[in-house]
């Protein structure tokens, strides 16, 4: 039989204490558990992350390490000249990312509220990311509304605005399902054809 690589074993390490912090909170989960869901042993988790407090850093770095490789990089794309395709796109891909991941970021926002010493890691991880960024991003907001091709925005409203448009409408989704007759499938859709509507026009040019 085939041995894992260390890679592999860490992957499955991470996975599994995701998925049990998403489905028993953090303070719930053992690293023994996690051990077991993650066909590892203690020892294992010790040597590649000795605390449930680094594998909860290591959760939310990896979710801003696809955002920022993604999402922010679709904003600031310089092979495409349009900035409203980029934004656009930039959209999609946020509504993608948060259909698939939004029971960890409620996760994450209700951990730090149970344990207040993992505010710091969420702050320590997301302010480099977003101030770089957002500083980037806003110049070329600027550029295009003084060229005419946008309305003025600020960089953190319109991704706050991401955030209210794409994943409240998710939670009521999750919540309601059970006893409404909902496809999630199309729900999805129709939310994603409503929140590029919302984009669309909130970035039009005024005439």
């Amino acid at each position: 039989m085939e041995k894992d690589s260390p890679e592999s074993t860490e992957l499955r390490i991470l996975h599994a204490a995701e998925r049990l912090f998403v489905e028993q909170g953090f303070t719930k989960t053992t690293t023994a558990q996690i051990a077991r869901e993650a066909q590892a042993n203690s020892a294992l988790l010790h040597y590649y992350f000795r605390t449930k407090e680094l594998l909860f850093d290591r959760i939310v770095k990896s979710k801003l390490e696809y955002i920022t490789g993604h999402i922010l990089s679709a904003f600031l794309d310089s092979d495409e000249r349009d900035i409203r395709k980029r934004i656009l796109r930039a959209t999609e891909l946020h509504i993608d990312f948060m259909v698939k991941n939004r029971r960890t970021l409620l996760f994450v926002i209700t951990a730090a509220r149970e344990q207040p010493q993992l505010i710091d890691t969420i702050y320590n991880n997301v302010r480099p990311v977003l101030s770089n960024n957002l500083l980037l991003l806003q110049k070329e907001l600027d550029a295009a509304a003084k060229r005419g091709e946008i309305s003025h925005i600020d960089s953190l409203t319109l991704i706050l605005d991401l955030l209210a448009l794409n994943l409240t409408p998710l939670v009521i989704f999750d919540l309601a399902h059970p006893i409404l007759d909902i496809d999630e499938e199309s729900f999805i859709e129709a939310r994603r054809q409503e929140t590029l509507k919302i984009i669309q026009q909130r970035i039009a040019p005024k005439p």
